[in-house]
């Protein structure tokens, strides 16, 4: 087919983006089509501002973000003012949402980033002018007719009416050749004689009463009434037009009644369309949800059960085959319980669920343990690395610490990686202070390869690397960047890099920052209270399930409760009946009655004992939404599946209103261990002979499966190796224990996953220089 050659003349467009990088996507798109024309460019609000001031566009492309002015704002201020040429906005965020806000603001369409294509864009380029052509025909005809017209000028202040004109006094209507051809009628076919045959032969029987009502208040209280109804044409077609009735009198006594059509079916069909692509949008995200949601409870019910008798059975005797067999089911366990929480975080992150911490840290620190992990790296190649601290840049910084070295690590990582000679550094400088919050600009400058100007534009893209010989030569598989750019963005800051091939590249990111209170290190978790501040209480277990019924009742007697079972809701109703309970734990998935069932029966009692027991929900479920439900019931604790001993106590004992000890993270050191211990010297001397023995063989099978690339075993290998970390309280392994998982979810290079090993390595070091000598 030949191509459509609309428009035959060249065009000027305007295209608005903060992102050179997105400009030239755009510009390059256009120069590749078949149109021919100029373009001008602008990188603000402002300076878009300027140039439509200045000079005539046939279109405008106009980023969906900008700086200084919202892209909808200046969309309004070129409607308000009278601009109506094709203001086509490009975003990063095709969802239905950003579609009708466009549209609303006065857009005449959207297009996605991802979707940009010299064809697409000229697609939707001559759309835009051809509606923007129609649409000024329409206008130009208007006016002419309002001047010719005046008592048409009412009505057609929008563009393309029909109208009609009923007189009260003679009954006679007066129908425009517009209103006929929407309608359906030809010139030559004769049209309806009054206002009733107009009503019932065209519209809809389902909205013929609406229109009649709106009419007779028309003409009643001399008020102007506007609504949507549907119509049969007289071809048989069913349109959606919109209906204005506009009273006309004279000395306060209505003459007539003008009414205006105006075909509004294909925004109609737009909103239709919009509205089942959101409702299917909607459905399918709590499709998912839900499917994630009984995934979880399904799958961490039984493990509730595995795990917690696992730790029942340590401790009684074992022979030590049997020690084994104990710790393969944990670390399978662990493992399984790993991949469900895998699963949810990933479903997290892709709802934009990922949420930051703000915590008190050093940053001279931070800087010093980057420095410190590649410091070895460095010197192998015969490289520089070093940092500087700008004048201004305070030390104590509150954010997220973790977020922020999982960018640094990568950027350095990559600098150090592509670098043969000269030296890498990291460069921090104050750009602006707003009261107690400072905005800081990070470089990363190295003399490496460098980058070509080609490839700056995408190397923040998923799976891309500069060249097509990176991976060969470096490995990688270029998520890394990607990673770091959405970190940086969904903090509200900006990352990029400026680089000549063969000189070296700069990589630079901003991010706001609070300044600490002090330099401190945030407190470490709080920790259950002593089993003495938690006294024997009668407690109603509410649960379904044999094995987690058997464990929760072992507990609790190990705890120094009494425990009541109930197998539902209905059961615990007939407990209730007969006994006083001091606090319930009720799951929240059971037959006959649920928990959330039995809570509201309970919450909405007569009985005052009912309405005021404590509830502890249990629950396999591990979403804040879940969590949010529970507490909306009437339920004052959740403890989630598995639990440890100590989440339960922890959490009976904040819903009693009972004292917790708030305990900072200490050195490495054995006052975990000596709590379990309880005053046996050989148990606390076993615990730490084995950590010496299984703590550095568990390290060296980290570094074998990073070897072999093996992250399914390397995260096995984490987290069977992070609990002893933990009961050793070995300090900050718990961020590198966390950075490495993710880093190996996603699948990073092992040269990115090596200087955390190397670190953890050197804590691990260090805490066993502190432990004592089990012999």
């Amino acid at each position: 087919m030949p191509k459509d050659q609309f428009p035959a003349r060249p065009i000027h467009i305007l295209v608005v983006d903060d992102e050179l990088v997105d400009r030239m996507l755009v510009v390059r798109n256009f120069r590749k089509s078949d149109l021919q024309g100029v373009v001008t460019e602008a990188s603000n609000v402002e300076e878009a501002r300027e140039w439509v001031r200045q000079k005539t566009f046939d279109a405008i492309f106009l980023d969906y973000r900008l700086p200084k002015g919202t892209c909808t704002s200046f969309l309004r201020e070129l409607r308000e003012n009278e601009y109506y040429r094709p203001v086509i906005v490009v975003t990063s965020q095709a969802d239905t949402a950003v579609a009708v806000e466009v549209l609303k603001a006065g857009g005449t369409d959207f297009l996605a980033k991802d979707d940009l294509s010299p064809d697409r864009l000229a697609q939707v380029l001559r759309s835009g002018l051809r509606v923007y052509e129609a649409e000024e025909l329409n206008r130009q005809t208007t006016l002419a007719l309002q001047k010719s017209e005046a008592r048409l000028a009412e009505a057609q202040k929008i563009a393309g009416l029909g109208h009609w004109e009923l007189n009260l006094k003679t009954g006679r209507i007066d129908v425009s050749q517009q209103a006929y051809r929407i309608l359906g009628y030809t010139e030559d076919q004769p049209g309806p004689k009054s206002i009733a045959e107009l009503l019932q032969r065209h519209i809809h029987p389902e909205d013929y009463p609406k229109a009649e009502k709106a009419l007779i208040h028309c003409k009643e209280s001399g008020n102007d009434v506007v609504l949507d109804v549907r119509i049969h044409t007289l071809p048989g077609d069913l349109r959606d037009v919109e209906l204005h009735f506009r009273p006309q009198s004279l000395y306060n006594h209505i003459l007539s009644v003008q009414g205006t059509l105006l075909d509004i079916t294909a925004r109609k069909q737009v909103e239709r369309e919009l509205k089942v692509a959101r409702d299917t949008a909607e459905r399918n995200a709590r499709m998912k949800e839900e499917f994630l949601a009984n995934m979880s409870h399904e799958i961490r019910t039984p493990m509730n059960a595995i795990l917690g008798f696992a730790r029942l059975l340590r401790d009684t005797p074992l022979s030590p085959d049997q020690q084994d067999y104990l710790s393969a089911v944990d670390l399978a366990g662990n493992s399984l319980l790993a991949i469900i929480n895998d699963i949810l975080d990933l479903s997290k992150i892709e709802a934009g669920g990922l949420r930051f911490e703000s915590v008190n840290f050093d940053l001279e620190g931070l800087l010093k343990a980057l420095v410190k992990v590649f410091g070895e790296k460095a010197r192998e190649k015969g490289l520089e690395l070093g940092y500087d601290l700008g004048p201004g840049v305070p030390k104590g910084l509150q954010g997220d610490q973790v977020r922020l070295n999982q960018v640094l690590l990568n950027l350095v990582g990559n600098a150090l990686k592509f670098t043969e000679s000269g030296g890498v550094s990291v460069e921090v400088r104050e750009v602006e202070t707003e009261g107690d919050r400072i905005h800081l600009l990070f470089e990363v400058v190295d003399s490496g390869i460098g980058i070509e100007k080609e490839q700056q534009q995408t190397i923040f893209d998923s799976f891309t690397q500069a060249r097509s010989d990176t991976t060969r030569k470096y490995g990688g598989t270029g998520l890394g960047l990607t990673i770091c750019k959405r970190i940086v963005e969904l903090q509200g800051g900006r990352i990029g890099v400026v680089s000549t091939p063969g000189e070296g590249s700069t990589f630079f990111f901003d991010l706001w920052f609070d300044r600490a209170v002090s330099n401190a290190i945030a407190p470490g978790p709080i920790q259950p209270a002593a089993s003495e501040t938690l006294p024997a209480m009668h407690i109603l277990l509410v649960e379904d399930q044999p094995l987690n019924q058997k464990l929760a009742l072992q507990l609790l007697a190990r705890m120094g409760h009494t425990a009541t079972l109930a197998n539902n809701g209905r059961e615990a109703l007939e407990r209730l009946e007969h006994q006083d309970f001091d606090l319930a734990l009720v799951d929240i998935q059971m037959p006959e009655m649920d928990g959330y069932a039995l809570t509201h029966h309970l919450r909405h009692s007569e009985r005052e004992a009912w309405r005021s027991l404590p509830i502890i929900a249990l629950t396999a479920h591990a979403f804040q939404e879940e969590r949010d439900r529970c507490r909306e019931a009437g339920m004052q604790g959740f403890v989630t599946k598995p639990f440890t001993p100590e989440a339960l106590q922890m959490e009976m004992a904040q819903v009693m209103g009972l004292p917790v000890t708030e305990m900072a993270t200490p050195a490495a050191g054995l006052g975990r261990v000596r709590d379990l211990a309880q005053g046996n010297p050989d148990f606390e001397r076993e615990m730490v002979a084995l950590f010496r023995t299984e703590a550095p063989a568990g390290m060296a099978r980290l570094r074998e499966a990073l070897g072999d690339r093996d992250m399914g075993a390397f995260r096995a290998t984490l987290h069977s190796l992070r609990p002893s970390f933990e009961l050793f309280e070995v300090p900050e392994s718990a961020g590198i224990f966390r950075l490495m998982r993710e880093m190996s979810l996603e699948n990073r290079p092992s040269a990115d996953i090596a200087p955390q090993l190397e670190q953890l390595e050197m804590l691990l070091n260090g805490a066993l220089d502190i432990l004592p000598d089990p012999r």
